[in-house]
C-alpha cells in the first residue's frame, strides 16, 4: 500500500490472514500526516506516517498485526513491539 498525502489523512487497515505482511510507504508528505488505524495492533492503537519515504512493515499473527519494520514511523504505544512471533 502507497500512501500520498497532502494533508492530514486517516486511513484503516483491517485483520488479515494468518502471517500475511502488509508494507505501507508514504511515497508523497507535504503537509500533516497519515494516521493509520488498524483493527487489531498488538502493541498500540495508530500508526503515523508523517514525512516522505517513511514506512511500516507489518505482519498479522495470532489475531493482531505485529510491527516488524518500521523507517522512522510511530507507533501510539507504550509497549515493546516484538519482531517475531510470540511463544
Amino acid at each position: 500500500m502507497t500512501i500520498t498525502n497532502a494533508a492530514d489523512q486517516g486511513f484503516t487497515l483491517a485483520d488479515g490472514e494468518e502471517s500475511q505482511r502488509k508494507l505501507i510507504y508514504c511515497t508523497l508528505s507535504t503537509t500533516g500526516d497519515a494516521v493509520i488505524t488498524p483493527a487489531n495492533l498488538n502493541s498500540g492503537t495508530i500508526i503515523t506516517l508523517g514525512t516522505t519515504k517513511q514506512f511500516v512493515e507489518l505482519r498479522f499473527m495470532s489475531g493482531e498485526w505485529y510491527k516488524v519494520a518500521g523507517g522512522r514511523c510511530s507507533v501510539l504505544s507504550n509497549q515493546v513491539i516484538p519482531s517475531k512471533s510470540p511463544d
